[in-house]
């Protein structure tokens, strides 16, 4: 947990060192988030259809 806690610091700092563009940090944000959203609905809509 304190690893996947530091990876989400570190990423966007070292992009943004990298690159000196807040657009990629955006953007790699907005990478990260699309598929948990997307998957987070998706799985909660499974989840109330099958039963146990």
């Amino acid at each position: 947990m304190i690893g996947l806690m530091a990876s989400s610091v570190a990423v966007p700092v070292e992009l943004y060192a990298l690159t000196h563009s807040s657009a990629v940090v955006g953007v790699s944000g907005l990478a990260a988030l699309v598929p948990t959203v997307v998957f987070g609905l998706y799985g909660g809509a499974v989840a109330d259809a099958v039963d146990r």
